[in-house]
């Protein structure tokens, strides 16, 4: 029992005080009626309303003889190590829930850390494009204007042979 929370040995020797009269004869297990469920000292609110609503959902077992507000601290008395040992998990599940949260988060800025990234590489890749067309017509206008320039090249060796030639014709003449 030493190794129990301190909160857990209380019920569970006002549990045995209660069930065993003073005088050591056994006792039913009777409930004085309180104006309100008292809360565990480690059970949060939430969880004892959620435990209140639960008990009330059976009624075939849970009647008048315990009235609805002494359901919780009826089972805080007669179950003192189950709900303690939910207390326990309840607390690591809130641990994990902690974790978990901060994992998601450290996950989402991640997520947007990476997608911001990608849509400066799918501009430096537009861009890259855009240059890759440019140098791509530059080579066509380079192209043309070389072809232009043998083309015209040609007509004048063309014109000046053939105006050379009528010269030279002429001088013959």
């Amino acid at each position: 029992m030493d190794d129990l929370p301190l909160e857990v040995q209380a019920v569970s020797i006002s549990i045995r005080s209660s069930i065993s009269g003073m005088d050591g004869r056994a006792v039913s297990p009777v409930i004085s009626r309180t104006p309100r469920a008292t809360i565990h000292p480690i059970m949060d609110k939430e969880s004892t309303l959620s435990l209140q609503n639960h008990m009330g959902s059976y009624p075939e077992y849970f009647d008048s003889s315990i009235p609805e507000n002494d359901r919780v601290p009826w089972a805080l008395k007669f179950l003192p190590q189950e709900l303690a040992e939910y207390d326990v998990k309840k607390l690591e599940f809130e641990e994990d829930k902690k974790r978990w949260e901060e994992e998601m988060e450290g996950l989402r800025a991640e997520k947007l850390f990476e997608l911001r990234k990608e849509v400066v590489r799918v501009w430096l890749r537009r861009e890259q494009k855009e240059w890759d067309l440019c140098r791509a017509e530059w080579e066509l206008q380079r192209k043309s204007l070389k072809e232009k320039m043998r083309t015209e090249l040609e007509a004048l060796k063309y014109q000046f042979r053939a105006t050379h030639s009528t010269s030279q014709a002429l001088k013959r003449y």
